[in-house]
């Protein structure tokens, strides 16, 4: 039995990367002897549930940068690494890229570097931080898993490294996630889902919003995530300013947003850069329409234009709100677009992901 060890830069923040880390280790922990490394720990929590079989490890009990704590972070990890026996790392985002490949030099490790967002992502690349961590990621590591084909060829086209070095391995949607809920367009909700980072881009949610309000009598548009840092008090100040509290309403977190989207007739999504999305995938799985910003990447590959959702040109507000007015003003086409839910779902259903994993792993 292969030991398998995740790190992860802070497992107590609430997040897309930590939430997926959870879950392929919860599912790998009947096949591997798990370890699951913290390595920054700025809440006492964990942000989410972990098998009793995974052997937990936190590095540093506080918020922090890797490049200020290297040494002391490298001498945790490579002590854990030992310890435990570890075959096969699985560095969580290119934030723990750099120290997962300096902490596995020489010991015979298999080292998977898992691209949680995507090399287009310019405010997350404008680090240079982070742009080091990326570059020692893709270069140094074994695999370089990506979460969508459009990624891939980013990653080709950027780093002019060998194709078979990269694999696209898709998040899986939950199977609590797939419902069989019927339709309501009566809900008269919008939703959006995520924390506030820049690339959300958050301040064009509210635009869009002030362009549709007027003709969406008895319509709120709800957003879910965590919004306590700097930028999220920002654009809650701002909806406020702008008197559009009584239409964007911010919902806060939840630890069960599966039942969540069930109370809602429309998904929106204004990023500007995503990895793969997951709300979006759950979205979809929930049989809500999807409107989205044709950013690089995950959107379209989720959504059929006009059979299953809109994508619009990126920052086009005009468009997009025309798009979400359509779907509020039109139940049949919004009914129509939840009856395509299941466009492309196979892809994402847990055994045919599991079954790349696998493959990465060497499982026979």
């Amino acid at each position: 039995m292969n030991n398998i060890c995740f790190i992860v830069y802070d497992f107590t923040k609430k997040g897309g990367a930590e939430r997926a880390s959870a879950k392929l280790a919860n599912e790998l922990v009947d096949n591997f002897a798990i370890s699951f490394i913290s390595v920054f720990n700025e809440y006492s929590e964990n942000a989410y549930e972990l098998n009793k079989n995974i052997h937990f490890f936190k590095v540093l009990n506080t918020k922090g940068r890797i490049f200020k704590n290297v040494f002391f972070i490298t001498k945790g990890i490579r002590k854990i690494i030992k310890k435990q026996n570890i075959d096969i790392v699985i560095s969580i985002d290119v934030a723990t890229a750099f120290i997962s490949v300096v902490s596995t030099r020489f010991f015979r490790i298999k080292l998977i570097v898992c691209d949680r967002s995507s090399c287009y992502n310019k405010m997350m690349y404008s680090k240079l931080a982070l742009k080091v961590y990326a570059w020692f990621g893709i270069h140094m590591s074994d695999i370089y898993q990506v979460m969508t084909e459009e990624g891939k060829r980013g990653c080709l086209e950027k780093y002019h490294i060998k194709s078979k070095k990269i694999v696209v391995i898709p998040n899986w949607i939950d199977e609590k996630a797939i419902t069989n809920k019927v339709y309501c367009h009566n809900n008269k909700k919008i939703i959006s889902v995520g924390r506030a980072t820049q690339e959300k881009n958050y301040e064009e949610l509210i635009n869009i919003a002030e362009k549709i309000k007027p003709h969406c009598e008895g319509w709120e548009w709800h957003i879910w995530g965590r919004f306590d840092n700097d930028y999220g008090q920002e654009i809650l100040k701002k909806i406020k300013d702008e008197g559009m509290d009584d239409f964007i309403v911010y919902k806060g977190v939840t630890d069960s947003i599966f039942d969540v989207y069930k109370n809602y007739s429309l998904f929106v999504m204004t990023s500007q850069y995503e990895g793969m999305p997951n709300v979006m995938l759950e979205a979809k799985g929930s049989k809500l329409p999807l409107v989205a910003y044709d950013c690089k990447t995950g959107p379209s590959e989720l959504i059929m234009d006009g059979k299953n959702g809109f994508l619009v040109p990126l920052n086009n507000v005009e468009l997009m709100s025309e798009k979400i007015w359509s779907l509020i003003n039109n139940r049949e086409l919004a009914e129509s677009f939840s009856s395509n839910w299941d466009y492309g779902i196979e892809r994402y259903i847990k055994s045919n992901v599991m079954k790349k994993w696998n493959e990465i792993l060497e499982v026979k």
